[in-house]
């Protein structure tokens, strides 16, 4: 028998059987090395191969977690342990895979991330009870599952995940707004607030300011269609902002809207500023004109009350409101922080720790499991170290975005400085670092702005060449 036309390389494995005259040779994939790949590598490139199946995946989920924050709550942590979960399966099967080297951003968000987390986890395990010190930091380990994925897309090359991101986020607002809607119109306690899925107003108006300013992440590149469901998503998720009654969300929103106006301007989006600006006035008119139809109904009344409610020069005649609450706590925790700076009291005992320092007759102010302003939440059990971990993390998105030159670097600016300064706003009148759905919106989305996807590199992208993943070659050849 003659030697084969197409020689497959030495080091590959192969087998034949003859059919009909036909030799049929299978070559199983070898690594770039040359060694045999393992058998349980070439079953799991079968199932997850690399880029065709794994980039539609990616999308995917990409899209649950822009949909899930306001309407699914905690589904979207779930979601997020689950992809991590995933993530590192599939590194330590393809360890053999040649890694790419890591950008100065991705080494500066990886660091970040790891470091704020293992701050919180030290500081808890050396105080006592130690095992509480571990579970609180456990909300905090969302950090280093948000870095997983991010090892594995750098593999597979540019991955368009930022718009299934704000498709998945304009679709959520609507769907949140819904769900407070139905909320506000079913109960008829006059002072309760919609909560979607989440379970808690503050987090339900958290939820929906992601989602209504990431449903315009990627508006300059959407098709019309797309572009008129984000515009809706973006309005949805601010009306759901004001029926949850935040008032801390309703600040952020105020602030990012700025952010909105520039990114419009950076992206020649003027038309839309002014077509906004007229819907907006025409809205106002609607409202005024219409004001003697619908002032004295109930949900007029109800509807009232939660805009009072962010009214933060409005009192209340109980003794304690949620504003003196906020006070009493920042007052006792900045005398925490001042006899205990460096390491703090652990996250454990942070409540504790405050609550001594004030009178018997305020201790109902520290039942809650946070002190509701971030900055000294995170001072008191971690002290000035854990602090300044936190303002780094906070920059992270900014920073991850700001140095990267290129045609998709507006719309990742643009992320970043939402959640840099959506989340340090939020923070000043609550925990939106340390709950399970703020740091999952957090790192996650940080990480998405953080991945390779711009649409020039998209279009210019080919498919990794991994030839341990690459599906077995077959040559026919007849039999001498």
């Amino acid at each position: 028998m003659g030697r084969p036309e197409n020689q497959f390389p030495p080091s590959a494995g192969r087998s034949g059987i003859v059919r009909d005259g036909e030799i049929i040779v299978s070559v199983t994939p070898a690594s770039e090395d040359g060694t045999q790949a393992s058998a349980w590598s070439r079953f799991w490139a079968s199932v997850a191969p690399i880029p065709a199946n794994v980039a539609p995946l990616t999308g995917i989920t990409a899209f649950l977690y822009g949909l899930l924050p306001g309407i699914g709550g905690s589904a979207v942590t779930v979601l997020s342990v689950f992809s991590a979960s995933w993530c590192l399966l599939y590194l330590i099967v393809n360890r053999g895979v040649p890694r790419p080297a890591l950008s100065r951003q991705h080494r500066l968000l990886m660091a970040g991330f790891a470091s704020f987390a293992l701050i919180t986890l030290v500081s808890g395990l050396v105080r006592r009870n130690p095992w509480g010190g571990f579970l609180r930091a456990v909300n905090d380990f969302q950090f280093l599952y948000s870095l997983i994925p991010l090892a594995v897309l750098a593999r597979i090359g540019p991955v368009d995940v930022r718009r299934p991101l704000g498709r998945g986020a304009a679709i959520g607002a609507m769907l949140s707004v819904l769900v407070g809607l139905l909320q506000f119109t079913v109960f008829d306690d006059p002072m309760f607030r919609p909560s979607g899925g989440t379970g808690n107003s503050a987090l339900f108006g958290q939820a929906c300011f992601v989602q209504a300013f990431f449903s315009m992440l990627c508006f300059p590149r959407e098709t019309a269609r797309w572009r008129g469901i984000c515009l809706t998503g973006c309005v949805c998720g601010l009306v759901a902002i004001v029926l949850s009654g935040s008032r801390a969300s309703a600040l952020a929103a105020s602030v990012c809207l700025m952010v909105l106006v520039g990114y419009f301007l950076a992206a020649g989006e003027r038309a839309i500023l002014r077509r906004g600006l007229a819907f907006v006035l025409a809205g106002l008119i609607g409202l005024t004109v219409s004001y003697p139809l619908w002032k004295n109904s109930e949900p007029a009344a109800r509807f009232g009350n939660l805009v009072q409610r962010l009214n933060v020069s409005r009192r209340s005649e109980k003794a304690v409101e949620s504003i003196d609450t906020r006070f009493i706590q920042i007052r006792a925790a900045t005398l925490a922080v001042w006899r205990r700076p460096w390491l703090g009291y652990g996250m454990q005992h942070r409540m504790e720790a405050a609550r001594k320092l004030e009178p018997p007759e305020n201790a109902s102010v520290f039942q809650y499991t946070h002190i509701h302003f971030l900055y000294l939440d995170y001072a008191t059990g971690n002290g000035v170290i854990g602090l300044a971990a936190l303002f780094v993390v906070l920059g992270l998105p900014t920073l991850v975005a700001f140095p990267r030159r290129s045609p998709g670097s507006t719309e990742r600016i643009y992320g970043g400085l939402i959640l840099s300064c959506g989340f340090a706003t939020l923070g000043l009148a609550g925990a939106c670092i340390g709950m399970d759905i703020g740091n999952t919106m957090f790192a996650c989305f940080t990480t998405f702005l953080a991945m390779p996807g711009d649409a020039a590199a998209l279009a210019a992208a080919r498919p990794v060449d991994t030839p341990e993943l690459a599906a077995p070659q077959v040559e026919i050849r007849r039999a001498a």
